[in-house]
């Protein structure tokens, strides 16, 4: 990335004075820029001829947050945060899932944010629903592998990407 700054006398348009200087690249640089600096490998080389064209943009409804939230040990952990935002008038439930099998789960009140600390990097699939009520009946589904289960109605659902010591909210509308 270049910047370049140029004094001019607001009289005459001038230069009176100009300078160019490289910077990096980084991921500081690019949270600010609103791209993504890393590489589907998790290098962030400056050399790489591609620079820029592996990015994967924001979600339209992501957020970057404060980068100093997330945990000191993200680096060799190779882990980030991740956040929803409730801007229903319903209360909703947030399940992640790391896996087929692992999921967390959270509960969402309207105008709620709460978060997802130190998940590992990488793609996750979100599902967004209505909690269930304690007294409401639905049909149990049998599962190929004979454990049951209560079917689902999600009112969103997709992938997020978890990136490395970043920290970013979807808003759920």
């Amino acid at each position: 990335m270049k910047l370049t700054t140029k004094a001019l006398d607001a009289m005459t348009g001038f230069v009176i004075s100009a300078a160019m200087k490289d910077l990096p690249l980084d991921n500081d640089a690019g949270a600010l820029l609103g791209i993504n600096t890393s590489f589907s490998d998790g290098s962030s080389d400056p050399n790489n001829s591609n620079r820029g064209f592996n990015n994967v943009p924001l979600n339209s409804n992501e957020n970057y947050n404060n980068p100093e939230t997330v945990n000191k040990e993200c680096e060799v952990n190779k882990t980030g945060d991740y956040c929803f935002t409730n801007k229903t008038s319903k209360n909703l439930v947030v399940d992640v899932y790391y896996d087929a099998y692992a999921a967390s789960t959270l509960t969402l009140g309207a105008n709620q944010t709460q978060c997802f600390y130190n998940i590992a990097e990488g793609s996750k699939n979100y599902f967004v629903s209505e909690p269930r009520g304690m007294n409401a009946s639905y049909n149990i589904v049998t599962r190929a592998d004979g454990s049951s289960a209560t079917p689902q109605t999600y009112s969103a659902s997709g992938q997020i990407n978890i990136e490395r010591c970043k920290s970013k909210t979807f808003i759920v509308r």
